[in-house]
C-alpha cells in the first residue's frame, strides 16, 4: 500500500511540473567557477606584466587575443562598409530608374489627356 501512495504521489507531482522556458541557460557552478578562474587567472598575468614595466602593459596572451579581435573587428567593418557602398549604388540605380518610370508615367498621361479631351 505504501509503495502504491508513493507511486501516486509521484504521478501526481510529475503530471504537474510546468516547464519554464528561459532566454539565458542557467550555469552550473562548477562552469562559473571556471569562468572565474580563468578570469582572475588573465588579470593576474596583466597585473604583473603591468607592474614589471613602467606604464600599462599586457600579458602577451591577452594582447594577442585583442590584436586577433581587432582585426575581426576592423574585416567585418570593410565588409560592411562593401555591403553598405553596394546598396547606396541599388538605391541610387533604383531611384533613376524610378524617375524615368515617372516621366514616362507623366508623359503617357498628357498624352492620354490630349487624346480624351479632342
Amino acid at each position: 500500500m505504501e509503495e502504491t501512495m508513493s507511486t501516486l504521489e509521484y504521478a501526481n507531482r510529475a503530471k504537474n511540473i510546468q516547464n519554464k522556458p528561459e532566454i539565458n541557460q542557467k550555469m552550473t557552478k562548477k562552469a562559473i567557477l571556471k569562468e572565474y578562474a580563468e578570469e582572475i587567472d588573465r588579470l593576474k598575468r596583466d597585473l604583473y606584466a603591468a607592474r614589471e614595466k613602467n606604464g600599462v602593459y599586457l600579458a602577451n596572451e591577452t594582447f594577442t587575443e585583442m590584436t586577433l579581435k581587432q582585426e575581426e573587428q576592423r574585416k567585418e567593418i570593410q565588409e560592411l562598409l562593401l555591403k553598405k557602398r553596394a546598396m547606396e549604388e541599388e538605391r541610387d540605380r533604383m531611384t533613376n530608374v524610378f524617375q524615368e518610370l515617372n516621366c514616362q508615367l507623366e508623359e503617357h498621361q498628357n498624352q492620354l489627356s490630349k487624346t480624351t479631351n479632342r
